[in-house]
């Protein structure tokens, strides 16, 4: 596929004055990118000379950023404009859209830059921040509340499908005190009000995540979480 669309753009080699792009699949959002808006995406980037691949985020986090902030590639803010979330892309970035004379790392000075690239997901500028949960298996009795002690499995992914974390890996629970401000604030959100031997998936936008800095080396800047969460326990004083 990727082949065949290349094939298409492609008739003649790229301009080097400006970039060169395909859709190859409509997007299924409403919201347009735009300067100021957060988008998740996930890539393929390979030099257009040799074909060589040179990075992905098959196995990592998908690339999340602020359009119009600084230490994003040219190609990257204006080559997205306009895309809505599920479309696909094929960009062709020439050097001065990419790394330039200098070149970075594995990309050589004047390399023409290729990138195939899905958006997960735009945060508009401005909308406020909420949770998205999808419901997986019922539980009994109340609801978890601020003061109860939880005894609880998680799977966290990034919007790719890739894991970072896992309770469940490590083959024991996690224990925490609800309101006690010990995890993120997107994380207790989506705990209250859950039932012992409830199951659900809660999609955590970055602002009540990690935010604008991520941490830890683990999770990126800006990065959207996905958690599987199970209560097994409640603990009630």
């Amino acid at each position: 596929m990727l082949a065949a669309a290349l094939a298409s753009l492609l008739i003649t080699a790229p301009p080097a004055d400006k970039l060169s792009f395909l859709d190859t699949v409509a997007g299924r959002g409403p919201d347009k990118i735009e300067k100021g808006d957060v988008i998740s995406a996930g890539y393929r980037g390979w030099l257009y000379e040799s074909g060589v691949e040179f990075d992905s985020s098959k196995t990592k986090a998908p690339m999340s950023f602020r359009v119009g902030d600084p230490g994003v590639i040219k190609a990257w803010q204006e080559g997205l404009l306009g895309m809505t979330e599920g479309a696909h892309r094929i960009l062709l970035a020439p050097a001065a859209f990419g790394y330039g004379k200098e070149g970075s790392g594995t990309i050589p000075a004047n390399a023409t830059l290729g990138f195939d690239i899905e958006i997960l997901r735009v945060d508009k500028k401005g909308n406020k921040s909420v949770l998205a949960i999808q419901e997986k298996q019922a539980g009994d009795g109340l609801g978890a509340k601020d003061g109860d002690k939880l005894e609880i499995h998680y799977t966290g992914t990034f919007l790719n499908g890739v894991k970072f974390d896992s309770s469940r890996d490590r083959g024991r629970t996690f224990d925490i005190t609800l309101g006690t401000d010990r995890v993120i604030k997107g994380f207790e959100q989506g705990l209250r009000g859950m039932k012992q031997g409830q199951r659900r998936v809660v999609t955590i936008p970055y602002e009540l995540a990690y935010g604008e800095k991520g941490a830890g080396g683990v999770i990126p800047p800006f990065a959207t979480l996905v958690f599987d969460l199970e209560i097994v326990k409640i603990g009630r004083s």
